[in-house]
């Protein structure tokens, strides 16, 4: 299941969304760094970058895949 940003801010919604992420993004920094710490870092600061931009995605632009794995490609070009 796919979250979906149009469902707001709820907690349901944001574990989901946690859910459906958290390992994809984590491997995705792991693979980069070879550091446990600064990816489960990089990965809290993805979240709380996700959430509080939710209502900014434009799904015309993209999938919200690829919405979600540009902010955490720029959280780690930002990180280095």
């Amino acid at each position: 299941m796919t979250a979906d940003p149009g469902v707001g801010r709820d907690n349901q919604a944001i574990e989901q969304l946690y859910l459906e992420y958290r390992d994809k993004l984590y491997y995705y920094f792991f693979s980069k760094l070879h550091n446990h710490q600064v990816s489960e870092d990089l990965l809290s600061e993805v979240f709380v970058k996700i959430v509080s931009a939710m209502d900014r995605y434009n799904a015309a632009k993209g999938a919200y895949s690829t919405w979600v794995f540009t902010i955490a490609h720029n959280t780690l070009v930002n990180y280095y």
